[in-house]
């Protein structure tokens, strides 16, 4: 049988998840915890309502405590956190950025929340995340437009791969956005770069140009795009 303070933390997510407000806030009364899961709930409870008891309960809004796509997933909650002193940045420059994350696998429309409250792509996996998934996914070109309407570079270096959190190799392919889109087969996105003002000949951290990444991983189709540009 669970124990009195697991039950308490079960009933708050469940309030919270079915936009209880007044069951929620008298559980937190209770002593239910405010730990990653309830928070997590509240958010996936979408309502501002939610939010604010938690912050009524002592709860600040931090990085790392909560997963991102219970944030991300859920748009009055994404804006009431960053109305409130969530700062997306604390993540870390890294894939688990939020706006890395959204721009790979969340709406346009919430890219948009993210950008329009001030939060910058520099830094970020966002670019390259878009191009990687433009390949798969035709509404990454709309979230591509997105970020360069606000401060994208089309030509930013990814972050260093031996900088990150959890290391990893420098490969011909960890490098500038259309370094990405090449190793992802992106056509469409190759085309989208070059139109765009991409550097065909840009290196990767390994010291490769998109073109000769194209070339030695046999694309050929995308390789002769490239070509064509310079």
């Amino acid at each position: 049988m669970p124990g009195g303070a697991e039950v308490i933390q079960r009933s708050a997510c469940i309030a919270a998840r079915h936009g209880h407000t007044a069951i929620f806030s008298f559980l937190l009364n209770q002593g239910a915890p405010i730990n990653a899961v309830v928070a997590g709930s509240a958010f996936e409870g979408n309502n501002a309502e939610l939010c604010q008891a938690l912050l009524n309960h002592g709860w600040e809004p931090r990085a790392g405590e909560v997963p991102n796509r219970s944030i991300l997933g859920n748009e009055i909650s994404l804006r009431w956190l960053l109305e409130h002193g969530w700062n997306p940045n604390l993540y870390g420059h890294d894939d688990i950025h939020p706006l890395t994350v959204a721009a790979a696998s969340f709406p346009p429309s919430v890219v948009k929340i993210l950008l329009d409250h001030g939060v910058s792509t520099r830094g970020t996996q966002a670019m390259h995340a878009a191009a990687s998934v433009a390949a798969v996914d035709p509404t990454r070109f709309e979230v591509l437009d997105l970020l360069l309407e606000y401060d994208g570079d089309v030509d930013e270096m990814e972050v260093d791969p031996k900088g990150r959190k959890t290391h990893r190799q420098r490969t011909g392919f960890t490098g500038t956005p259309l370094h990405h889109a090449v190793k992802a087969n992106g056509i469409e996105a190759v085309k989208y770069l070059l139109a765009r003002g991409a550097s065909p000949t840009a290196p990767s951290w390994s010291g490769q140009s998109a073109l000769e990444v194209a070339e030695r991983s046999g694309k050929t189709k995308i390789a002769e795009i490239i070509r064509s540009s310079l």
